[in-house]
């Protein structure tokens, strides 16, 4: 098939207008030079449609743009596009690239091992001093292995670089085409009329590139017609309601002062906002105590080795008592008012229009803002509401994933008792709370139907994931991680497979996730505390033994219950690239956090009695400061002019800031390595046997911050730290905080302590493009992997027995929930095959595997055991869910004929579909008809165990949103 590339130029996009005009096209194919045409030309569009009736494969960078842009300039044109779509004559070379990065195993960028020579200085006499300053030392070559993180982006200069190794100019023109509107290309600037001409050499550069793989990407043409779903899905947008944008601003204004002025009044809360979290424990107490309570406390520590007063979500709400419920709300109402709000807003006055994108598993991604997972608080959802005229309908399938999961069983293995149950039209979940419960299927569904908690709560017994207290590294510092959304930049690790090396990279998480666990495992050591549920996977290297006597180490995954079997468990990683300093003016900058004082006339005041301070900040700040002696003896200096402006402005509060992040790895290092001659107490550690383990040193800071950040610091520089309050008795004296600093990433097992804990609260997930997330917990830091997906039956007796009293105050005894438990695998027992098949699949010697996703034989490698799990029947499902939203924006953009035709999607959230469609007599046909084509494009990857969905019609978006009849038609649910 010949191909022929196309590309627009266009006025610039702007709120409510996301397919701007365009100014002209510029086209390319094979053996030609390429050639443009102005919109505005008469022969424009006889030409494009010549293109879309004709026999060429049609082909673009983020074309799904294009045509958009074509589309609403001549209307005309829709039917042929979404026709060369369904004749697989489009494809986007942007698409292309992503989907081969997939099948290679480096979306979004690899890891690029080398070995390099590096100068350091050494000191011959000392083990530890400063090599800066000790006349013994000397430079000295040494050959170290090297590894760096090469990101890969997707846009059309990073593309074409990587297929011919050239760059496009793209400052010049790219955003002035609005200035050409109506002024023919004759009269246009030279530089203006070649770069249309150069984007379209570009991309049919990169088609032809990537045809010598094209083996690699058989699911190319589908993933086009998703891409083009969703972007008419953006382009449309989502409106919000001003009314219900102000009531909820105002409902949690007024709830975030109450909470905040009661709290207050009690001391539960400072005036600076800080929380009083001894005041609020002895509350606490007193409440228990009262009410006749047990006191719930926090699982015990080497601190605190009976453990301390809880004050988690789940014990003020247990003690009954407002102002303990109150304290737990305020994170929650002030990311409302912060974050959500302002985008609310926005909604009102034009569209909200997401980024749809795609992931390594197959599913879409929204970002700029998240669409398909917004926060979950009372209020949100609702202020997203149809236009005008218009109604929501919508489509939702039930428990897509365990259809997938069941097809992928059935297609692997011939049969599937889930694929039974689920055909019968029955709810594994709502089986499973139904036996422990001992009532009926039947009184459990109608329980369900009618909203009973109980067992709803039933129903996520398989889930997997962090203890909310969980803090993860992101650009503006440690997060709670039920902060998190898909816009927050993270640092994701990637672990090396042989090696203790683990690279960092910035990047956005591809899905947040939260439910209720039943319990929890504390993995802890003195480098090591972390809650997870059992099943969560851990990262690290375990030690591998060769017949020849050899030993190595192999990166893998094992249960938190397992973690005691690494040798070697990671806690920090390398994060290269930033904003290169000064080493010199680095360590300035440690020196006047640590001891400088700021003066109202701009000066930098020192004061020392120390011998090694006054002869370092010598060395330091020579040639910009005037020595003095005080009074009292101590040597003062005072730093003035240009420098002492600079420091003010990167230091304005005389903290570490959260924007130090942003600065290259050399001037991290040198930051945090400075630290040690000023705030720094430096220790030996005897048992260590190597120069780098044995020394490490302590800083202290009274303020958190400082403490927050440099932990942050010493994770993207390899080395591990842990934080601890050092509480000091009297009247003028501050807590303190000690991070203690070791120059190494990595924990060694074999001394690894894992106790269960009874919890029953929220936990909450990262899904990342590695798989693996570094975290924070009781002050220190740990990569582990993100979550797998948990299946029926992954409880054992007790934990089932404790989940059946806590959840229903219903008594199993063990023998019972080991019958419960037998039951329940041998009504699921592909479970097992299913999981051994996937084990199959994944390399022994480097823990990956190369998964071909049934039916659109999509090529995902470089996946983990959990990923390759995940991805069979997630990416089926995306495969599933994609086409079903193309039928249905097909049908509404470019099919006269159906009663669909004019309505418009607004949404798509993995497995559900949001139309707009005019608020009529036929909005009732509209929705059974969008749940018709639903089933139609899922069906068609679910064979054996075909998809359910209940289409509704709404007022707004709403998790409670249910449908409603009358007269046996659908009428719209109100809030």
């Amino acid at each position: 098939m010949n191909v022929r590339v196309l590309d627009t130029e266009t006025c610039l996009f702007r709120p409510g207008v996301m397919a701007p005009e365009p100014v002209c096209i510029s086209f390319d194919v094979p053996g030609e030079e390429p050639g443009i045409i102005h919109a505005d030309d008469p022969a424009a569009l006889p030409l494009v449609t010549s293109w879309l009736e004709g026999p060429e494969l049609l082909a673009g960078h983020h074309v799904a743009y294009d045509f958009a842009v074509l589309c609403a300039k001549w209307p005309s044109l829709v039917p042929l596009v979404f026709r060369a779509y369904d004749a697989d004559r489009v494809t986007d070379t942007r698409l292309r690239q992503m989907l081969l990065d997939i099948a290679a195993g480096e979306f979004r960028g690899y890891l690029r091992r080398f070995d390099k020579e590096v100068a350091v200085k050494e000191c011959l006499v000392h083990e530890d001093c400063d090599v800066e300053v000790c006349p013994h030392a000397a430079l000295a070559v040494k050959i170290t292995k090297g590894a760096r993180w090469v990101p890969h982006n997707y846009d059309l200069d990073a593309v074409v670089y990587r297929a011919t190794g050239r760059h496009l100019d793209k400052d010049t023109w790219r955003l002035r085409y609005g200035e050409f509107l109506h002024t023919p290309i004759a009269e246009w600037p030279e530089g203006a009329r070649q770069y249309p001409l150069e984007d379209a050499r570009a991309t049919l550069d990169i088609f032809l590139k990537q045809e010598e793989h094209v083996q690699y990407i058989p699911d190319q043409y589908r993933q086009a017609r998703a891409a083009w779903a969703l972007h008419l899905t953006s382009v449309w947008g989502l409106r919000t309601h001003a009314p219900g944008v102000d009531k909820l601003e105002r409902e949690t204004i007024a709830a975030l002062a109450a909470i905040e002025g009661d709290l207050q009044a009690a001391g539960l809360v400072r005036a600076d906002g800080s929380r009083n979290i001894k005041a609020a424990q002895a509350i606490m107490v007193q409440v228990c105590q009262q009410l006749g309570k047990p006191v719930r406390l926090t699982a015990p520590s080497l601190k605190h080795p009976k453990g301390q007063v809880s004050l988690d979500s789940d014990a003020c709400e247990a003690s009954e008592y407002d102002l303990l419920e109150d304290y737990a709300e305020l994170t929650s109402l002030k990311n409302v008012l912060v974050k959500d709000i302002p985008v609310l807003r926005a909604g009102t006055v034009f569209p909200v229009h997401t980024s749809f994108g795609l992931a390594a598993s197959g599913r879409s991604t929204s970002s700029k803002p998240n669409v398909q997972n917004p926060r979950r608080l009372p209020g949100i959802r609702e202020t997203f509401i149809p236009r005008a005229g218009k109604v929501f309908a919508q489509g939702d399938f039930s428990g897509l994933e365990l259809h997938t999961l069941a097809q992928c069983c059935v297609t692997f293995f011939g049969q599937s008792h889930l694929a039974e149950v689920l055909n019968a039209g029955l709810d594994p979940h709502t089986a499973m709370a139904a036996d422990i419960l001992g009532i009926t299927y039947d009184e459990a569904a109608r329980r369900k139907e009618a909203g009973d908690e109980e067992l709803d709560n039933a129903r996520q017994t398989a889930k997997v994931c962090f203890h909310p207290e969980t803090e993860v590294l992101t650009k503006t510092g440690w997060v709670p991680i039920a902060n998190v959304t898909t816009d927050t930049e993270i640092a994701v690790p990637r672990l090396a497979e042989h090696t203790l090396n683990v690279s960092l990279q910035w990047e956005r998480p591809l899905r947040v996730t939260s439910r209720t666990a039943l319990e929890l495992v504390r993995v802890r050591n003195k480098s090591l505390n972390l809650r997870v549920t059992p099943d969560h996977n851990m990262a690290g290297w375990a030690q591998v033994n060769y017949r020849d006597g050899r030993k190595g180490l192999n990166e893998k995954s094992l249960k938190a219950t397992h973690t005691n079997l690494y040798r070697y468990i990671p806690n920090a990683g390398k994060l290269s690239g930033g904003e290169e300093m000064p080493r010199r003016f680095v360590r300035m900058l440690a020196a006047t956090q640590a001891d400088g004082s700021y003066t109202d006339s701009g000066k930098i005041r020192f004061g020392f009695t120390k011998t090694r301070k006054i002869q370092r900040f010598r060395w330091l700040f020579h040639g910009f400061y005037t020595e003095d002696v005080s009074l009292q003896g101590a040597t003062t200096f005072v730093v003035e002019g240009e420098l002492a402006r600079h420091i003010v402005e990167h230091m304005p509060k005389k903290i570490l800031t959260e924007k130090m992040l942003s600065w290259s790895f050399e001037a991290r290092l040198t930051l945090v390595r400075e630290t040690r001659f000023w705030d720094g107490h430096v220790y030996v550690n005897e048992e260590a046997d190597w120069t780098r383990g044995r020394h490490g040193w302590n800083y202290c800071s009274t303020l958190k911050q400082n403490a927050d950040v440099l932990t942050a610091l010493c994770a993207t520089i390899g080395y591990k730290t842990s934080v601890r309050l050092y509480e000091r008795l009297g009247e003028n004296l501050s807590d303190a905080y000690i991070v203690s600093i070791k120059q190494r990433l990595y924990t060694r097992g074999g001394n690894i302590e894992t106790v269960s804990e009874p919890y029953g609260g929220l936990v909450h997930c990262l899904t990342t493009t590695s798989g693996f997330v570094l975290v924070r917990a009781n002050g220190k830091t740990v990569i582990t992997r993100q979550c797998n997906f948990g299946f029926p039956g992954g409880l054992g007796a007790e934990s089932l027995c404790l989940f059946a009293r806590k959840s229903y105050g219903v008594i199993l005894t063990e023998d019972r929930a080991r019958e419960l438990k037998q039951a329940w695998l041998t009504r699921w027992p592909e479970m097992k095959l299913f999981f051994n098949r996937c084990g199959e699949l994944v390399d022994e010697d480097t823990g990956e595997a190369q998964v071909n996703q049934l039916f659109s034989q999509r090529i995902r490698s470089g996946c983990y055991y959990t990923a390759t799990c995940n991805s069979f029947f997630q990416g089926l499902g995306a495969d599933a869910a994609k086409r079903a939203h193309y039928l249905v924006v097909r049908a509404c953009y470019a099919e006269p004929a159906s009663v669909l035709y004019g309505s418009r999607p607004v949404n798509f959230v993995h497995d559900e579909t949001i139309c707009e469609v005019d608020d009529d007599e036929l909005a009732h046909d509209k929705a059974v008809e969008l749940g018709r084509l639903m089933l139609l494009g899922a069906n068609e990857f679910l064979p054996d165990v075909p998809a359910r969905v209940e289409p509704l019609l709404a007022r707004c978006w709403s998790k409670k949103s249910k449908p409603v009849y009358s007269n046996g038609r659908l009428v719209p649910w109100s809030a």
